[in-house]
């Protein structure tokens, strides 16, 4: 039986063999042990390196989608995120589509597509704007929501709000109108603005003090000549203090006079006081 041995080892050799090779060309996940490390994937990131589009690794490259592809218009975009998308330019005169950038609807133009949504543009202007017809539409709070008062507008641009839902006897809040700070009485607040109002008037008042503040300046202040005064009313200006200070010519409605014997002026229209009484005169030339 002795020389039969080496027959018997050879047969284990060649099945060993065989085993092995299975393991080499096998997937990772039959689990055999003695397989050699998979290569790691292109992309360095452990994924499991499958096809460039629609693979399963998840450091799959996305393919360029070209322009004229029927591709490019598969999916709806109706979310209101910006979508991912790019151009790669190129040397192409050729309008892909449009798609949302987050605040408005813009056209792609160039060779290819690269981006995750690169297959859901619209095909034309109005269908992306019916698709996030919902990211524009002015945001509406219901009289009693603590929405109303999330944001603070400080600002001297009146406030862009308008009462809505009818007649429910409830004061909202506060907002600014561009010249003074008004309630606002109604069951809903529509407009961008409607997170901005404030619960007490003084509060409305505070953000915006220095929308009301009377300007103040001094006699010699180049800031007293910025701006020319051209219409025919009265200009809102009067002297404070007592200076031997010739502060410049304004009109009162009828003439130009001097502004003289002050320290500062104070008034609305400071800013507007003339150097010369012929440079007041040419000014409101069209009110005598």
């Amino acid at each position: 039986m002795a020389p039969s041995e080496p027959k018997a080892e050879a047969t284990m050799n060649h099945s060993t063999l065989a085993i092995a090779f299975a393991c080499i060309t096998s997937l990772p996940s039959w689990g055999c042990v003695n397989a050699p490390p998979a290569e790691p994937a292109p992309s360095g990131d452990g994924g499991s390196g499958g096809s460039a589009q629609g693979g399963s690794g998840a450091g799959a490259a996305i393919e360029p989608i070209s322009c004229g592809s029927s591709t490019l218009h598969a999916a709806p975009h109706e979310q209101c995120d910006a979508m991912d998308v790019a151009s790669d330019e190129g040397g192409c005169h050729c309008m892909m589509g449009f798609y949302w950038d987050g605040a408005d609807c813009v056209g792609l133009g160039g060779c290819s597509c690269v981006g995750a949504d690169c297959d859901k543009l619209a095909e034309s202007l109005e269908e992306c704007e019916a698709s996030h017809a919902s990211c524009t539409e002015a945001p509406v709070y219901a009289c009693g929501s603590g929405a109303l008062y999330a944001s603070t507008h400080d600002v001297c641009d009146p406030m862009n709000v308008t009462g809505a839902g009818g007649i429910c006897n409830c004061i909202m809040g506060y907002y600014w109108n561009g010249a003074a700070c008004v309630y606002l009485d109604a069951c809903e607040c529509v407009g961008p603005d409607c997170d901005k109002l404030t619960l007490t008037e003084a509060e409305c008042q505070a953000s915006h003090a220095s929308c009301t503040e009377v300007p103040v300046i001094s006699c010699g202040s180049s800031e007293m000549h910025a701006v020319v005064h051209e219409v025919c009313n009265a200009m809102d200006v009067s002297l404070v203090g007592e200076c031997n200070c010739m502060l410049g010519f304004v009109w009162d409605g009828q003439a130009c006079v001097a502004l003289a014997g002050g320290c500062e002026c104070v008034g609305y229209d400071c800013d507007k006081v003339s150097q010369t009484i012929e440079e007041c005169q040419q000014a409101h030339v069209e009110c005598v």
